[in-house]
């Protein structure tokens, strides 16, 4: 390989533009992370975000590498999701990656065509149209954190913590029109421990993606590494928008927080939910509480809700872990059975 692979990111990882700093890879555009638009009544956020917009926009460039000098000096003032994804900003900003909204698919491959985009890297749960993950000349390779044929699908990593598995991979594969059917380029095992839960999983998968995937890229670039076909039973996983509804009556204790940690790990601002009336409640946090609340039913003590499941109960504090106008709701809806 003479120079660098043009690539394009696809993906939420807070890190991965900085693992993929290399002489081989030249990230040349990254998509648009629309969850970092949102409103927030801390000023610091704002210039965060305005920064990024600004950038996104192609405006003020040179004023903008002046902001984002002065926005590091403000990164303690953050809050945690914008801190979380400071990193990914400033690689973008300081290596000036283009930043592209990627939801018109025909606008987004005429881009990858005029760009001369050799390879996408996926890292998120997004479907991607067939013609665009097969535009650039390498294709795409995505990132999917279970060893492959076995769950398919988004969020596999709490299914091997559902079904109590002993093993688990981190598999890199062509990305084809259907999801996680591709051919393997590489996988690399590792072991689920009794203890591990999906912080413990996530950083061990963090590891292994930081440490081989820019190698295994480079590998299959250079012909070195051959794609292979998936061999064996393929397994699914449940649809990602219906496994945020937490209904206890079903769920374990153990499964329901891993969910409710998982899911804004991996996309901010997306929370798992109970049903107290019909209305969603969201829960942003949750522990293991050694109150006895039946399963199935919720109680409101104090700014605390309690909730039963199936072998046990778990708890979040009102107003931190339940969004301010929801905790108002259940302080007036004190008990009852979820829906």
């Amino acid at each position: 390989m003479n120079k660098a692979i043009r690539v394009f990111y696809i993906g939420l990882h807070p890190r991965m533009l900085a693992w993929l700093k290399t002489d081989g890879i030249d990230v040349v555009g990254a998509a648009h992370l629309e969850y970092l638009f949102r409103f927030s009544a801390n000023p610091f956020n704002l210039l965060f975000v305005f920064s990024y917009w600004l950038h996104k926009n192609k405006f003020f460039h040179s004023l903008n590498i002046i902001l984002w000098y002065f926005m590091r000096l403000c990164k303690p003032f953050l809050t945690s999701v914008y801190e979380k994804y400071f990193e990914h900003v400033d690689t973008i900003i300081s290596r000036n990656i283009e930043v592209i909204d990627i939801e018109n698919a025909d606008a987004t491959e005429a881009y990858m065509k005029e760009k001369g985009i050799d390879l996408i890297i996926i890292n998120s749960w997004s479907l991607l149209p067939a013609t665009l993950v097969s535009t650039p000349q390498y294709g795409s390779v995505n990132i999917h954190p279970s060893e492959l044929p076995k769950y398919r699908g988004a969020l596999p990593t709490l299914w091997s913590l559902k079904n109590n598995d002993t093993m688990s991979a981190v598999t890199y594969m062509l990305a084809r029109e259907k999801a996680d059917n591709g051919e393997i380029l590489s996988q690399h095992q590792f072991q689920i421990e009794a203890h591990d839960n999906w912080l413990s999983l996530e950083q061990k998968i963090d590891a292994i993606v930081e440490n081989t995937f820019v190698k295994d890229v480079l590998a299959y670039i250079n012909e070195s590494l051959v794609p292979k076909s998936q061999q064996g039973q393929a397994t699914g996983t449940g649809k990602y928008q219906e496994y945020l509804k937490i209904v206890p009556a079903q769920e374990n204790v153990k499964d329901i927080l891993n969910k409710v940690g998982l899911y804004p790990y991996l996309e901010p601002f997306v929370y798992c939910y109970i049903l107290v009336a019909g209305k969603e409640i969201h829960i942003k946090s949750a522990m293991l509480s050694v109150k006895l609340v039946p399963v199935g039913a919720y109680m409101v003590s104090g700014c605390q809700i309690s909730i039963g499941a199936v072998d046990g109960t778990f708890s979040s504090k009102l107003f931190m872990d339940v969004p301010f106008l929801e905790s108002l709701f259940l302080v007036f809806h004190r008990k009852g059975s979820l829906g």
